[in-house]
Order: C-alpha cells, then sequence, then structure tokens
C-alpha cells in the first residue's frame, strides 16, 4: 500500500484528493472496525475532512477561473481605454495651466512623470 501512495504530492491536484480518498478507503478497510489502533484511526477524519475541503476550494477555482474565460479580452479594451486616458490627461494639462487648484496641478506634474518614465523603458527596450 505505501509504494503505491508514494509520491503522492507531485500528482496533480485532482489526482492528489482522489488518490487520498482511495488511501483512506484502504486504510480504512484493512482496519476495519479495529479500534485497537486509536492512534491512527482519529486521523482519519481530521485528512478526510481536510481534503473534501481542498477538493472544494479547487472546484471554486476552477469555476471562478471559467468565468473569467468568458469576459472579453484586456486588448478589445485597450484602444478605448487608451483614447480616454488621452482625453483625461488633455483635460487635466488645460486644468493645470488655466487653473489655480494645486492638487490638479501636482497630479499633472506627477503623471508627467510617470509617462516620462514609461517612455525611458520603452525606448530600453525598442521592438
Amino acid at each position: 500500500m505505501i509504494n503505491k501512495y508514494t509520491g503522492i504530492n507531485k500528482f496533480p491536484l485532482n489526482e492528489q484528493t482522489a488518490a487520498t480518498d482511495n488511501l483512506l478507503s484502504e486504510i480504512k478497510s484493512v482496519l476495519g472496525s479495529n479500534v485497537a489502533f486509536p492512534h491512527l484511526t482519529r486521523w482519519i477524519p481530521l485528512i478526510e475532512d481536510t481534503n473534501n475541503q481542498f477538493k472544494d476550494v479547487t472546484s471554486d477555482s476552477i469555476t471562478e477561473r471559467a468565468k473569467l474565460k468568458n469576459t472579453e479580452a484586456a486588448s478589445y479594451v485597450a484602444p478605448q481605454l487608451t483614447e480616454e486616458l488621452q482625453n483625461l490627461y488633455t483635460l487635466m494639462f488645460a486644468f493645470a495651466r488655466i487653473g489655480d487648484n494645486d492638487q490638479i496641478v501636482k497630479a499633472y506634474k506627477e503623471l508627467e512623470v510617470l509617462i516620462a518614465s514609461v517612455n525611458y523603458i520603452i525606448n530600453l527596450f525598442p521592438g
């Protein structure tokens, strides 16, 4: 029985939980109703519970990933986002030059630094 489950931690997740279920089933069949091994039998329900919780979490994760696959790719909305950011940048430029709101001027200056940093990085890695 031991050799059969050696390396269980390297199995894919769904195989790990299935192998754990099988191992527990085999242990129960070997022990039967023998209460002579309380130090061993006390772990069975704890391992079963943990394994079931892990299966639930894994199932939830798979469901969430499947939902994400149904969403539009970010590249699809990138042109619209770029246009809106350009509009915001232009608006902030106008307010920073014409207005007297220190927060807008500060935000615009920080945005200028960020844009300069991005452009610098883009120029470091052309193409």
